[in-house]
């Protein structure tokens, strides 16, 4: 009999993989690694607001992403103010990219991955997320 999955069994399981929440270093573009830490800050924040998102289950990571994209697109202007589109893909495609690589790493992370999606996490975890076209 598996046990019960919670919030945070999930959770935990995603932090040991990538390491603690925390926020993204001021001086540096962040890495697919540091943004996944940075959403696991945000997941906590709204689960200490209570908000309805953890009420219903629906809508977390789309949330969660949706409150990234401007913060990594704020950190590649940092870099170069000329980062804008049409050189970066928009903020609703960065969403979507987002959405797609935290499902990925949260099913590594829980060893539910198919072993081409851990190769290929475990590849690009450290590299800079790129958000140019």
């Amino acid at each position: 009999m598996s046990s019960q999955r919670t919030r945070h069994s999930s959770a935990t399981q995603l932090t040991e993989f990538v390491g603690c929440p925390k926020e993204f270093y001021l001086s540096d573009v962040p890495t697919l690694r540091a943004v996944i830490q940075r959403g696991l800050l945000i997941k906590e924040r709204l689960y200490a607001e209570n908000d309805e998102v953890f009420t219903t289950g629906r809508g977390l990571t789309t949330r969660i992403c949706t409150e990234l994209a401007p913060l990594i697109t704020a950190q590649w202007r940092k870099a170069n103010d000329k980062f804008r589109p049409p050189v970066t893909i928009t903020e609703y495609s960065l969403v979507k990219r987002l959405e797609r690589k935290w499902k990925k790493v949260d099913n590594v992370a829980r060893d539910t991955a198919k072993k081409k999606d851990v190769t290929y996490i475990t590849k690009i975890l450290d590299k800079v997320l790129d958000i140019t076209m």
